[in-house]
């Protein structure tokens, strides 16, 4: 249960950088576009970007993994409602339903 309450906030904070990074990365791209920057800066701020979103897909598959463990744990699924401490977040919900569905 630790394990899976850490790796929900570590997801959480790769989710707010990965954000923020996002904000950058539109920032620097519409300073190129304006004369303000040059590329090398729009280029470095795209690796910074792919680093937030390798980060938070990490920290999501950590969570996940937490998550199966836990089940693992109990020698059951948790279904949403079951424990309600354990209610899988709306976001990581539909991300969850998303990856199942690919």
């Amino acid at each position: 249960l630790t394990r899976y309450r850490g790796a929900l906030g570590a997801l959480e904070a790769a989710r707010t950088a990965a954000e923020l990074q996002a904000k950058r990365l539109g920032q620097a791209t519409r300073a190129v576009a304006v004369g303000e920057s040059d590329t090398v800066v729009l280029a470095q701020t795209q690796l910074q970007d792919l680093s937030a979103q390798q980060g938070l897909i990490d920290s999501l598959t950590n969570a996940q993994t937490a998550l199966g463990t836990l089940e693992d744990s109990i020698q059951r699924p948790l279904d949403d409602g079951d424990i309600g401490s354990f209610t899988f977040p709306a976001a990581l919900r539909d991300a969850r339903q998303a990856a199942n569905q690919s």
